[in-house]
């Protein structure tokens, strides 16, 4: 009877462990798809993608004109997520503009009212009678005594001010220096850190990573026609050379995209479609290469102190 229990109990365990597994292969292996498709006309450009998961179970879509746009993120059919982008307004000109007229006028009122208040105020003034002349000499000479008495403890007062002020710069012209020693001996490091040969494989072995990852991510079909050009002939010569070596480094297979330059007036005009797909469990092997990487590991160790 026990010996049941324990297989019935084990036997619920495989099974849970057997679902779990399956589960992290179909994550792990299953292709996550994409499509994207996007229309450029009169400096208006319209998109559309959308990305989904084992038969739409996680489904991701993008919607928008130009900045304004819409994503939404549904799980089962069932919305989980939702943002909108919206353009930043800019503040409107013609408002700032009757501002600036408004202000004179208020300054013009303003300043009327105070010309006719002013003639008030002097009347006042000079019908204010004029202060009585203190009656003894004795009291004159007794406060210009006591004056004559508080100029040494003021001169004092003045000197121990000055003193503070000189100690003040001195303080400060000492921890400045001090901030620029540690701000050049961390220059230093980092000089020597960049040019180090492990931090060269480092970025080598990295670099390689990235390039083979970008080549899983890429597009596997992409179709349109696409008429550009910019407002000097040497930048629009400068872009299709990019645009043909990033396709020759990643493969990016653009057979069925006519691509027409413009070298006389800027514009940009047509419309593109992608297709592609990748594997999330590709992406996580290549992030594991390069945070195992003895040689980053130690540059990551390193720059520790840089950032103390």
């Amino acid at each position: 009877m026990i010996l049941q229990i324990l297989l019935l109990i084990l036997k619920i365990i495989g099974i849970i462990l057997l679902v779990v597994l399956c589960l992290a292969l179909l994550l792990l292996f299953y292709p996550i798809k994409y499509v994207g498709n996007a229309d450029v006309k009169d400096q208006t450009a319209t998109y559309h993608c959308k990305s989904w998961w084992l038969f739409h179970i996680i489904h991701i879509t993008v919607d928008g004109v130009n900045a304004e746009g819409l994503a939404k993120v549904r799980l089962f059919g069932i919305p989980i997520y939702r943002k909108d982008f919206q353009e930043v307004e800019e503040p409107d000109e013609e408002v700032s503009k009757e501002q600036e007229k408004e202000t004179p006028e208020i300054v013009e009122v303003v300043s009327k009212e105070t010309i006719e208040e002013s003639p008030q105020i002097v009347v006042k003034e000079t019908v204010q009678e004029p202060a009585e002349p203190d009656s003894s000499d004795e009291e004159e000479k007794t406060s210009f005594f006591k004056k004559v008495k508080k100029i040494p403890g003021k001169i004092k007062e003045l000197f121990e001010k000055i003193r503070e002020l000189f100690r003040t710069v001195k303080d400060s012209y000492s921890s400045n220096k001090e901030k620029a020693s540690e701000a050049k001996k961390k220059l230093d490091y980092t000089r020597r850190l960049l040019k180090h040969p492990r931090t060269k494989q480092a970025y080598l072995y990295v670099k390689e990573m990235v390039i083979k990852l970008l080549k899983h991510l890429r597009p596997k079909k992409v179709e349109g026609e696409l008429l550009f050009g910019m407002e000097q002939p040497d930048q629009t010569g400068q872009i299709l050379g990019y645009v043909s070596m990033t396709s020759a480094m990643f493969r990016i297979p653009l057979t069925k995209m006519n691509i027409t330059p413009d070298f006389e007036k800027k514009v940009l005009d047509g419309y593109i479609s992608i297709k592609g797909k990748f594997l999330l469990g590709i992406v996580l092997v290549y992030l594991l290469k390069v945070y195992f990487n003895r040689d980053v590991k130690w540059v990551l160790e390193k720059s520790k102190k840089i950032r103390k």
